[in-house]
């Protein structure tokens, strides 16, 4: 039968015999070796340290295990993290780039601004149609109705455009009127035709010019006539009208 070692509280080693008599076979010294008391013992001894050295193993193993686990959900969760980490690169590389493009944009933006700034200075209004009125010899002015030689005093145009001003502004008009010949009629000194200085707002959408002809009617001759309204050397816009 193998024996059955116990440790008392000061170190010895010891076993109880079937009679319940103590005997003691070693004793755990300050340094935590075994000194021995019987030789011929040595086989119990061998026993006791092989089943503390087993069990030692089993605890190694147990950390070891304990250990191994969570070094592998630490894996999986740097794996995971770093998944995460690739993700938000990834993000973030697709929102520089779409900052770069918006930025792209914002520049072209501001050169089209700068563009049309300058066309603005250039073409502050953009006319869309020209109405052709005249005034009578009562002095009433229409618009819409057949130009009748007869009855035409003074030949009134109305323009209606777009306004791109920044700010209210007097223009130094120019009117051309041409026949059906291409002849330039009421030349000005300068060659141009009727000049006309008129102040127009930003809300402003349309704007009546200066008539031109004289208070006697059959000043212009029934024709083909085409206007011109000139600002500067540009040509705002033109039309083309019938007097009867």
């Amino acid at each position: 039968m193998i024996d059955r070692y116990n440790i008392s509280n000061d170190g010895s080693i010891f076993t109880v015999g079937e009679d319940g008599t103590i005997h003691i076979v070693g004793k755990i010294g300050p340094q935590g070796n075994i000194q021995g008391k019987r030789a011929n013992n040595s086989t119990g001894v061998l026993w006791f340290f092989l089943v503390v050295a087993v069990i030692g193993i089993i605890i190694m193993g147990v950390h070891l295990v304990n250990t191994m686990n969570e070094l592998t959900d630490n894996t999986v969760r740097i794996y995971e993290r770093d998944r995460e980490i690739a993700t938000l690169n990834k993000r973030i590389s697709e929102k520089d780039r779409e900052i770069s493009g918006m930025l792209g944009l914002r520049s072209e933006l501001s050169q089209l601004q700068g563009k049309f700034d300058d066309l603005r200075d250039k073409f502050p209004l953009k006319i869309t149609s020209i109405e052709m009125g005249h005034k009578n010899s009562n002095g009433e002015k229409t618009y819409g109705n057949i130009l009748y030689s007869s009855r035409i005093t003074y030949l009134n145009p109305k323009i209606y455009f777009t306004n791109y001003l920044k700010a209210g502004k007097t223009f130094n008009f120019t009117i051309n009127y041409y026949d059906a010949t291409g002849h330039l009629k009421y030349n000005a000194a300068n060659g141009r035709g009727q000049t006309y200085n008129g102040y127009i707002s930003t809300s402003a959408k349309e704007y009546e010019l200066s008539g031109l002809g004289n208070a006697s009617v059959g000043n212009w001759a029934a024709g083909a006539y085409t206007v011109e309204i000139w600002l500067d050397d540009v040509c705002l816009g033109s039309k083309k009208f019938t007097i009867y």
